[in-house]
């Protein structure tokens, strides 16, 4: 039987980070600026939404092409060798 929760793998690495038991020495760095990242994108976008009226279909597809265009550019960046992916 399955669990019907499985812990975020960011907060797990976290704890890794701090208690010193991960094999990257700042893994737990990226992990919590992923978090932070969530937690801004998530407060800018609500407030976004609020703002222009969430139901709107012009909304919901420029939130969709900056999301998609944030998502290529970080694609992008690793595949071009500016930065090493994992």
């Amino acid at each position: 039987m399955k669990a019907d929760f499985e812990p975020p793998g960011n907060t797990i690495f976290i704890a890794l980070g701090t208690s010193g038991y991960n094999n990257k020495p700042y893994g737990w760095a990226r992990s919590l600026c992923s978090i932070a990242f969530f937690i801004i994108g998530s407060f800018a976008f609500s407030r976004i939404y609020k703002y222009l009226g969430g139901q709107r279909r012009g909304v919901l597809t420029g939130s969709f092409l900056f999301q998609f265009l944030c998502v290529v550019v970080a694609a992008s960046i690793v595949e071009g060798g500016i930065i090493e992916g994992s």
